[in-house]
């Protein structure tokens, strides 16, 4: 109780401070650079605060809890940064009271004409920011005795706006006291393209213009942006079968004609259009194609008889002509089928693309399903082309991705509610904001183009985005700002780019990438300047903090209570740490994250005493489910030597065996290994951190993998 009223009378002190600086300086004051909080400081107590509420502030990628207290760390005002055509959000999180405040905002006036400024009160669900509820600009809000209340402000930098430093003051008055918070924008001599880069299959409900815009200014793209109509053989292959039909006469508002030239081109609409879209899909997922189709039916099998397929490849050569004619050929795909089970299946797929390519080669083809031999190299059809690989992050595998991805075919990555850590998941209310923000940063660190969600609908309450979709929208200008700094191109597959360097600092590959809200804000606005600067400053990157300097490590992954029982644990000349199932930590800066740490049931270790194997080869540790755990071992950027140490002694392990580092993979799915074994590889690391991921679902079946010991060496 003491320290807390010390610190009230700390905030009250520097609020008397404050005003009485303000009582020197005109009503109109603009805060100076030297007020501005120093590079890489987002997350603070704000000086204006008074000592009736406590006001702080912090990236808008760290989402609120209900229960936050304000920090410690003190500084005035807030500062942010944009490009031209760019959304940029900002928060203030307003402390626990029981008052009533009016808040403001004077809107940015030397933006221009065209900027925006909108304020929406949060609300929490599961105890997480997560509601945006708009309020008026001079709206009252009820603040709450039991949790803090944040407001979350949202900035459009229009096309026209002066480069350069633009302040704003933010107002919070109660009927006892003013709070005025300067604002600090610096607006990027550059703006974001019209174009949207990073691709998406946003699937939601869209019942309207204002839904399309307001979907597309979050970048973001609906499965079928020609809705309600479509390029649906239902509709565009009516009888008698044998022209493209687009609807020529029918109103606008439902005619495929003027929907794909609006939503598609953006013409009389918005920029360039959507970059994507589907064309039309499989009827279910045990289903490809119809029963029926242009009077003549399929059969029983799904490859259909000689005179369906006929009729089948008319429809697909007049939809290739009629995309081809209009313009659309680059954006439009047809999405063949979803999720392939078995090799029967991945058999119909190869078949279904192998003639599909005969009849119409420049449709594009989309499958869910990440890239695999069984289907694009398929022994029965031969090789065969998706255009678009829509992956499971849990099964997608790099290195064939890779393969597939030098042949000119995308990969986009999709989630599922149930992906666990270390994955992102974005649609969970309960993970943080980084969730969102990361998808663009890993998308680029391994080359997949795109991302897909199957309901779009849950990141919006009542028809307004929620905390989620804002986040995502910002990850998806950061794609803007990696491309840009790229020299308006994209990354190619098995080639570094200089701005590699950035995305690597922040993230290296599906499981690797950092959770730290504050440092990526600073890293955006290095990004800018290094944009501004035409790319002659140099590359920024986060900054690591080296908890472990360069040298030899040796792990022994075991029951630290149990066997080997010696300690220090010393094998062939080296000490070993003992490391077992520890959640990441950083007082250790090593550690485990994945779905089941803490249950015993599950996380599971073991050792097999066998004369002739040594102490590190007897024991180990493994997932009972199989399921993906990462192990993260903080060490000084630089080249190694790892290696992996697998199996047990003697005995045989039929399940896939399942180890990557650093995204490199040790182990792909290799099955019957039949003792103890290791492998070696040459590995560097940019971002802090050594990153190990074990474990896979290998056709929805659990595969141990028993992972023994760990050895990383500098390479001079």
């Amino acid at each position: 109780m003491i320290q807390f009223l010390n610190r009230y009378a700390l905030i009250a002190a520097l609020f008397v401070l404050f005003a009485c600086k303000k009582e020197e300086d005109s009503i109109n004051q603009t805060t100076t650079p030297q007020q501005i909080p120093p590079s890489g400081k987002y997350t603070y107590l704000l000086e204006e605060s008074s000592s009736e509420l406590d006001v702080w502030t912090m990236p808008c990628t760290q989402k609120a809890l209900s229960s936050d207290l304000a920090p410690e760390e003190t500084h005035a005002g807030i500062k942010i940064c944009a490009a031209k055509h760019e959304y940029e959000p900002f928060q203030l999180i307003l402390g626990q009271s029981n008052q009533s405040v009016t808040i403001s905002i004077d809107d940015f006036s030397t933006l221009g004409a065209d900027a925006k400024v909108e304020i929406h009160k949060v609300g929490f669900e599961s105890g997480y920011a997560e509601l945006l509820i708009p309020i008026d600009n001079g709206g009252t809000i009820q603040l709450s005795s039991s949790q803090c209340s944040p407001v979350w402000f949202t900035v459009y930098v229009p096309h026209t706006a002066v480069a350069g430093e633009h302040t704003a003051m933010v107002t919070i008055k109660s009927s006892s006291h003013t709070i005025e918070i300067p604002v600090v924008l610096k607006v990027f001599d550059f703006e974001l393209p019209e174009e949207i880069h990073f691709y998406s299959q946003f699937n939601l409900t869209l019942g309207s213009e204002q839904n399309h815009t307001q979907l597309y200014q979050h970048r973001l793209t609906p499965k079928s942006p020609a809705w309600p109509s479509g390029f649906r053989y239902e509709i565009t292959w009516p009888s008698p079968y044998n022209s493209f039909f687009d609807e020529p006469d029918e109103n606008p508002a439902y005619s495929l004609k003027h929907l794909a030239a609006k939503y598609l081109k953006g013409e009389e609409w918005l920029g360039s259009g959507y970059p994507t879209g589907m064309a039309f899909q499989f009827v279910d997922n045990k289903t490809p194609r119809p029963i029926s189709f242009a009077g003549v039916n399929r059969g029983a099998s799904h490859y259909g008889t000689d005179e369906y397929n006929v009729a089948w490849k008319k429809y697909l050569a007049a939809l290739e002509q009629y995309l081809v004619n209009h313009h659309y050929s680059d954006k439009v795909y047809y999405y063949v089928m979803n999720e392939p089970q078995n090799s029967d299946d991945y058999d119909l797929a190869a078949f279904l693309s192998k003639l599909t390519k005969e009849a119409a080669p420049k449709l594009k083809l989309a499958i869910s399903e990440e890239p695999k031999p069984e289907i694009a190299e398929n022994k029965k059809y031969g090789g065969c082309t998706y255009d678009i690989w829509i992956a499971s992050m849990q099964h997608f595998k790099q290195d064939y991705a890779n393969s597939r991805m030098a042949k000119g075919e995308q990969v986009w990555l999709y989630s599922l509610p149930q992906d666990p850590e270390p994955f992102f998941n974005p649609t969970k209310v309960s993970n943080q904001g980084i969730h969102q923000r990361i998808i663009p940063w890993v998308s680029w660190a391994c080359r997949t183009r795109g991302w897909a969600y199957f309901d779009g609908n849950s990141f919006y309450r009542n028809g307004r985005p929620d905390i989620r979709m804002e986040l995502l929208r910002e990850g998806f200008e950061d794609y803007e700002y990696l491309y840009l700094a790229n020299n308006n191109q994209y990354p190619l597959v098995n080639q570094s780019c200089p701005i590699d360097e950035s995305v690597k600092s922040v993230a290296s590959n599906l499981t690797s990438w950092i959770k730290d809200a504050d440092a990526l804000m600073d890293l955006k606005w290095k990004l800018g300047e290094y944009i501004e600067s035409n790319g002659t400053s140099e590359i920024p990157k986060i900054e690591i903090d080296v908890k472990r300097p360069r040298g030899e490590y040796y792990i022994n992954f075991q029951d630290t209570k149990g066997h080997p029982l010696a300690d220090p644990l010393f094998v062939d000349g080296h000490t070993y740490l003992k490391i077992g199932w520890e959640e990441y930590n950083t007082s250790n800066y090593y550690g485990w994250s994945g779905s089941a740490l803490g249950n015993d049931s599950r996380t599971k270790t073991g050792y097999y005493d066998v004369d002739g194997f040594s102490e590190i080869e007897k024991s180990y540790l493994y997932d009972d489910y199989g399921h993906i755990n990462t192990f993260t071992f903080d060490i000084e950027n630089g080249t190694y030597m790892v290696t992996v140490g697998v199996g047990r002694p003697n005995k045989t392990n039929a399940d896939a065996t399942n180890v990557t580092v650093e995204g490199v993979s040790f182990y792909n799915e290799v099955k019957n290994i039949s003792s103890s074994e290791s492998e070696t590889k040459q590995l560097t690391i940019t971002d802090g951190n050594l990153t190990l991921t074990m474990g896979t679902i290998l056709n929805n079946s659990g595969q141990y993998t028993f992972l023994s010991y760990l050895k990383i060496v500098p390479v001079n």
